[in-house]
């Protein structure tokens, strides 16, 4: 009997009990030896983590030679490009493709240094026209003829800009240093239709992510172990390999998608969803970001406006009784602002159970 076997065995046999599966989530080893995660309780689907990347981080050292991405890169990309939508509603719709010659597997340093010297500059082109970031990932491989590529997905604004960014990147880039500019492909998307936009954001993100290791395993929505790359929906035809490189870096993104820019997002209470966490693999790539960033503004709104009122109706002062009922009301409003970002309300149809949900505060008007 195999291990799989076995375990869809031992899996039949706790739900014929009626009891919760206990142990690790398991998942298969990866080419590049994926620690096993530990065995931990079962929880609901809706806040499990995903397995094996508890500590996810971009700029991973230990992957340098691996053959793949591990679950801990694919999730650090894809939070960092739902972060980009949540956040600010803008969308991936510029990919360029470097491409560094042939035998540069051991120059993967002068690589690195020459697209950080196009995110810097396309930076300062883009503020000098009113864009305030280039926020990007990107993803260092070798592709099936052996050469050294870096892929890049990124968002401009889609009006002169993009068109100006298009041009400079295909024609105009060089690179400093005395240092040989690689080859570039640009692409962009100039579509205005949410769906239009919405697929290439996710085919762009998919294309990131088509190095993901196929031995890793996750729980589908019927608690069947999948390949995690399938459950991403990366097309067949685009998977593959992506070489050993000598680079520290395999992975990277923008400082202003960088776990520490999504940690002051949700320092005011401002939590972010994570359906690949929750593994709520239909809703990836729906676009539902854009519904959940006009939601976020409009919290966001609707907190002011509350705080406004406060401020009207109990305004400082040496009233001992105002002052105590401004402090009652602003501990009031500090308490419902710090919801987790699960149990907010939405009114689009988000993937969270109905009973994680607590009833909408009413910020219209503090109680007297």
């Amino acid at each position: 009997m195999t291990q799989d076997e076995l375990i869809l065995h031992v899996t039949g046999f706790y739900d014929l009990l009626g009891t919760a599966r206990g142990g690790p989530e398991h998942i298969e080893p990866s080419a590049d030896g994926d620690p096993q995660p530990k065995a931990r309780n079962t929880v609901p689907r809706c806040r499990r983590s995903l397995a094996a990347h508890e500590r996810a981080t971009a700029r991973s050292h230990d992957g340098r030679r691996h053959l793949y991405l591990n679950a801990a890169q694919a999730h650090a990309l894809y939070r960092a490009a739902s972060f980009l939508a949540q956040e600010t509603g803008r969308l991936l719709n510029v990919r360029v493709t470097f491409d560094h010659g042939r035998d540069k597997q051991d120059a993967g340093a002068d690589a690195i240094a020459a697209v950080t010297d196009f995110c810097r500059r396309a930076r300062a082109l883009l503020q000098r026209r009113g864009q305030d970031d280039f926020p990007f990932l990107s993803v260092h491989e070798v592709n099936a003829e052996g050469r050294f590529v870096t892929e890049l997905t990124a968002h401009v604004a889609p009006d002169q800009r993009l068109a100006r960014f298009t041009t400079w990147a295909a024609e105009d880039f060089t690179t400093t240093r005395r240092r040989t500019a690689p080859r570039i492909r640009v692409g962009a998307c100039r579509a205005t239709a949410r769906a239009e936009r919405v697929a290439y954001h996710a085919t762009s993100l998919r294309r990131l992510l088509r190095g993901l290791d196929p031995n890793i395993y996750d729980w589908d929505e019927q608690d069947v172990r999948q390949p995690l790359i399938d459950l991403l929906g990366v097309p067949v035809s685009e998977r593959r390999t992506i070489g050993a490189i000598d680079a520290a870096q395999r992975i990277s993104t923008s400082d202003s998608l960088a776990p520490g820019a999504r940690r002051t997002a949700e320092a005011d209470g401002m939590g972010l969803l994570d359906p690949m966490q929750d593994r709520a693999w239909p809703w990836l790539f729906s676009g539902w970001e854009l519904d959940e960033y006009h939601a976020r503004s409009a919290e966001r709104e609707a907190r002011g406006q509350a705080r406004a009122r406060i401020d009207a109706l109990y305004p400082i002062g040496p009233n001992t009784l105002v002052s105590a009922r401004r402090a009652a009301e602003l501990a009031d409003l500090e308490a419902r602002c710090r919801w987790p970002a699960e149990c907010r309300p939405r009114s689009w149809g988000v993937w969270l159970p109905p009973t994680m949900e607590l009833p909408a505060p009413d910020l219209e008007s503090p109680s007297r």
